[in-house]
């Protein structure tokens, strides 16, 4: 995926990524992941960087979705093995 993050002077904003939002899920409804993540609205809200991180994780927990790609390209970190699954060790 094409690392298309904003210019600096750009101050992403919550209405921007609540609107990506919306167009996302409405366009990839149906697709496999591979297609959701190369969406357009998808790769908008990665070059939005870490500002969009709260807002990610505010999503995820009220709606679920496949964030974890996303989260995984803005922080590089990844998430859990399925073993400890709701652990927090």
């Amino acid at each position: 995926m094409p690392n298309s993050k904003l210019p600096a002077t750009t101050a992403p904003t919550r209405e921007e990524f609540d609107q990506l939002v919306e167009q996302w899920p409405r366009v990839s409804r149906g697709q496999d992941v591979g297609e959701m993540v190369r969406h357009p609205a998808y790769d908008k809200i990665f070059a939005l960087d870490e500002v969009a991180i709260p807002w990610i994780l505010e999503s995820l927990e009220a709606a679920g979705g496949h964030w974890f790609m996303s989260l995984h390209q803005i922080t590089g970190a990844a998430p859990p093995p399925e073993s400890r699954a709701g652990s927090s060790k």
